[in-house]
């Protein structure tokens, strides 16, 4: 996995084909990737190809102090 940063603010990820790497950390477990992903700028709101947002995945797996983190900067997002 690699993160690129254009312009600073926003974080993209390639995590394979078709897959947001926000959604994959979630699916994963992998706390320090979702906070890493949300103080880069991803965009928590978008969807996968399935239709997911990363919190929706991360509350499906069960690992639910992903699904708190990308909540909380959902709701940051949204205000």
């Amino acid at each position: 996995m690699r993160v690129v940063t254009s312009p600073p603010s926003t974080a993209r990820v390639f995590h394979g084909p078709g897959t947001r790497a926000d959604s994959r950390a979630a699916i994963s477990g992998h706390l320090d990737c979702v906070r890493l992903l949300v103080e880069n700028g991803a965009s928590l709101t978008k969807t996968d190809k399935l239709g997911f947002a990363a919190a929706a995945h991360a509350r499906r797996k069960g690992h639910m102090p992903c699904a708190r983190v990308l909540n909380e900067e959902t709701a940051l997002a949204v205000c």
